[in-house]
């Protein structure tokens, strides 16, 4: 949906760049195995040997709709949704299937455009006049983003907030950009983007440093006395 956007407009070109960038990050440690992108292409991210990168989409390598991943079960080592949830009509089913797909400890990156900020009033326009994406589509906030990852089996690790830009920049895009100096002192409020890192846990896995899960150990009852030492 956002391919062309991406790929013909020197803001959509800007915020590609800087959201394979955050991925490339993301996936830094993973070394080996297999990552698929899905959503708007971002290209090449990571250039590693050991890592297979898959596209998923009608100009990708795999042909496929996010809510019904074409993929064995656990058979992904990372999952990126770029825009995925911010055009999706079933957000549910898209993170069932990345559940599904992605083995334990796996990775997912979930790119979403930012409502609290300037591309948020600009997309909340755009969506009452029915323009077309990236202007048009939902509305997230990083915690509901979070909300829907924990409720499908993910712990969320970080988020962080992308493409210090205003939704008007075309015109910046020939010189400098003094929206990435000015942008990032305004915080989450000067962001086009948000992205969510989280990795898939498993039913019963405890999470965190330390040998042993931090259970609480029920003291003695009222009106029960301890037992004493053996003799």
């Amino acid at each position: 949906m956002l391919d062309r956007w991406f790929r013909e407009t020197p803001l959509g070109r800007q915020v590609a760049a800087a959201e394979r960038h955050f991925c490339a990050q993301a996936l830094g440690r993973i070394d080996r195995g297999h990552a698929a992108v899905v959503g708007a292409p971002l290209g090449a991210i990571t250039r590693k040997p050991g890592l297979q990168e898959w596209e998923l989409g009608e100009s990708g390598h795999v042909i496929g709709r996010a809510a019904q991943l074409p993929f064995r079960a656990q058979s992904l080592d990372a999952l990126l949704l770029v825009h995925v949830l911010d055009f999706s009509d079933d957000p549910d089913a898209v993170l069932a299937q990345a559940y599904q797909c992605l083995r334990s400890g796996g990775t997912l990156v979930a790119l979403t455009f930012n409502p609290i900020s300037l591309w948020g009033a600009r997309r909340l326009v755009g969506r009452l006049q029915g323009a077309a994406a990236p202007w048009g589509g939902s509305q997230w906030l990083a915690s509901s983003v979070g909300v829907y990852m924990r409720r499908h089996g993910f712990e969320t690790e970080a988020t962080r907030f992308l493409c210090f830009l205003p939704p008007g920049a075309s015109r910046l895009q020939n010189g400098a950009n003094p929206w990435e100096y000015v942008g990032p002192r305004l915080g989450r409020l000067g962001a086009g983007v948000q992205a969510t890192l989280a990795s898939r846990q498993d039913p019963g896995v405890v999470s965190g440093r330390g040998l042993f899960a931090s259970v609480p150990v029920p003291g003695p009852r009222r009106g029960v006395q301890p037992a004493g030492r053996c003799a």
